[in-house]
């Protein structure tokens, strides 16, 4: 039940849960995050984070100016978690 209240970075986001689910808000759009699935955040995107349950989440960040095409394009979006990344 923890939330993340709204915040944004200077940096892209990859957000992973490796347990529990989660829920990401941004603007007019959310999306459940369960296992096996990640969330691309790029940079200065205002998002909330909710947990449901408990929750074991990795995240990765990117510098804004050296990350690649397919993190830095767009606004969010959801990805599935292959086995490399995964580990």
């Amino acid at each position: 039940g923890t939330t993340i209240e709204p915040h944004f970075h200077e940096w892209h986001q990859l957000l992973y849960a490796t347990s529990g689910a989660m829920s990401v808000h941004a603007g007019d759009r959310s999306w459940m995050i369960p296992p096996g699935k990640a969330v691309v955040i790029p940079q200065s995107c205002r998002h909330t984070i909710r947990m449901w349950g408990e929750v074991a989440m990795r995240s990765l960040v990117f510098p804004a100016g050296r990350a690649a095409a397919v993190i830095a394009a767009g606004g969010c979006r959801v990805i599935s978690v292959t086995p490399l990344l995964r580990e």
